[in-house]
């Protein structure tokens, strides 16, 4: 773009200075698609390409060697992720050729080393472990609402219930011949349920019912 023109303007020749067509050896641009011009062009790229390239799970380090400053081309698609170290210092990631990447470098071998790493990890991380914190934190509170709650309902019909029992078992085992009640003779003494929080219930059952079915029985 403009500003890379002026930027790394003297590492390039402009094309617009120079006749349509041929082959400019002297120059060496080649403004033409002829066989002879993309040989001439392969033959000069070639002068330019890496004398070591080596990969890993980071990214790739290249060494090169140059006459005079130049740009350093790789076709490695641009990314934000991308970060470039020239001989071990910091140096930009020109986005060239559309969508490719570039960097400078001086006169004589540089060491360029390519390091990638995700731009959106450390956000999803971020985003991840707060989530399981709010998570952790709603788990905790509604345990302890539910606890509360518990504590809070009481029965009144069931705890009679379970003292009489007692008291019945007690008496039977001190050589009492009173019978454990059943729990059907309570229910006409328990009005209704109460409840802690504000709730209203319970159940009555006609034991009228019962007597009517065992009559019906008995006269089968």
């Amino acid at each position: 773009d403009e500003e890379q023109i002026k930027k790394y303007g003297e590492y390039m020749t402009d094309i617009t200075s120079l006749t349509t067509g041929g082959t400019h050896l002297q120059s060496g641009v080649t403004l033409s698609i002829t066989d002879n011009a993309i040989e001439t062009d392969a033959a000069l790229l070639r002068k330019t390409s890496a004398q070591e390239f080596k990969i890993d799970n980071n990214g790739f380090t290249a060494k090169v060697s140059r006459e005079k400053k130049s740009l350093v081309f790789f076709s490695v698609p641009y990314d934000k992720g991308w970060k470039a170290y020239v001989n071990g210092k910091e140096t930009t990631v020109e986005k060239v050729n559309v969508g490719f990447m570039a960097v400078a470098v001086d006169e004589g071998v540089s060491q360029i080393r390519f390091e990638y790493k995700n731009t959106g990890l450390i956000s999803g991380m971020v985003v991840t472990l707060s989530a399981a914190f709010v998570f952790v934190i709603y788990i905790l509170l509604s345990l302890a609402y539910v606890n509360k709650s518990s504590n809070s309902i009481k029965y009144p019909e069931g705890e009679q219930l379970l003292s009489d029992w007692q008291d019945s078992e007690t008496k039977i085992d001190e050589g009492s011949s009173i019978p454990i009640r059943n729990i059907l003779d309570y229910l006409d003494e328990i009005n209704e349920c109460v409840v802690d929080n504000e709730l209203t219930g319970g159940f009555n059952i006609d034991l009228n019912a019962f007597d009517k079915e065992n009559k019906n029985e008995t006269e089968i």
